[in-house]
């Protein structure tokens, strides 16, 4: 009997060792994901097999746009844990970028998969809410045909009104927006920033609107506003530099912003790093 304890204990001890070690390993890896260095943590996590190290790693391959082992990596991961909601939301994500970079025959299929793995995400919890804000986004932007559609959308703002009301309202605008009832949309706009004037964000939503509507001064008076609240902020900088280009106007203040957001230390939230320096090179001419 006391060998066995002294077999069991040991063998426990080891475990209890080998259990925290592992943490330790996830814990720096998902600083290195923090700090953006995603080929570091495609190193560190290959082979792996379980749940989390699975959907870590498909998160870097995705970051470092390597569509298709991101896609590949997170279904391994949602085969692990079917009941994971994290798992589906970066599935879908997965493939709704390989749909916006596939030929046409087969962009659709991947749309349709970019919804159903946002759908199970949701349907798993339906607190997760960046579940709810791609979905939203997809039913937004997609065809009918692909499961999209306007009234879906109005459907998950109404959800996300819940959560968060500002952010709700910015929803019901742009549902609004697609379906060319400015008023309306302007009125949600404005509700948003009501709601949460020290949202710099709600800000830069009225901001893009307006410039969308070739109301440009009243844009950059928004964008002011937005950048007073957070001068610093990589969000504003990039969205400022976006919209100019997109209106082609102040291109040297949009080159000079993209230059300043590439010399900022950015975190997986902020807008890829390639994505700014595309549009760098599409001001510069190069």
């Amino acid at each position: 009997m006391k060998l066995f304890l002294l077999v069991w204990t040991s063998a426990a001890g080891l475990s209890t060792a080998l259990f925290a070690e592992n943490v330790k390993g996830m814990e720096d890896v998902q600083r290195l994901y923090a700090d953006t260095n995603y080929s570091a943590v495609v190193n560190r996590l290959q082979g792996a097999t379980d749940a989390p190290s699975l959907r870590l790693l498909g998160r870097g391959y995705l970051m470092m746009n390597d569509l298709k082992r991101a896609s590949d990596t997170l279904e391994k991961a949602v085969d692990a844990d079917p009941k994971n909601s994290e798992g589906y939301l970066w599935l879908g994500r997965a493939y709704g970028m390989r749909a916006q970079n596939a030929m046409a025959i087969s962009a659709a299929s991947l749309a349709i998969k970019t919804r159903e793995n946002f759908e199970r995400a949701y349907a798993l919890d339906a607190r997760n809410w960046d579940a709810a804000g791609d979905l939203f986004e997809f039913y937004l932007q997609a065809p009918v045909f692909m499961g999209g559609g306007l009234d879906k959308a109005s459907r998950m703002a109404d959800a996300l009104v819940v959560h968060d009301a500002a952010e709700g309202a910015v929803a019901h605008a742009r549902v609004a927006e697609r379906r060319k009832d400015f008023q309306t949309a302007e009125k949600q706009f404005r509700t948003a920033i009501q709601i949460a004037p020290d949202q710099a964000a709600r800000h830069v939503d009225l901001a893009q609107f307006f410039a969308h509507r070739g109301r440009f001064a009243e844009s950059d008076a928004e964008f002011a506003q937005a950048f007073q609240s957070s001068p610093n902020s990589a969000k504003i900088m990039y969205a400022r530099a976006d919209t100019l280009i997109q209106t082609n106007r102040n291109l040297p203040e949009a080159k000079q912003l993209l230059t300043r957001y590439l010399a900022l230390k950015l975190t997986p939230d902020d807008p890829p790093r390639q994505d700014a320096e595309k549009l760098l090179r599409k001001v510069s001419g190069s």
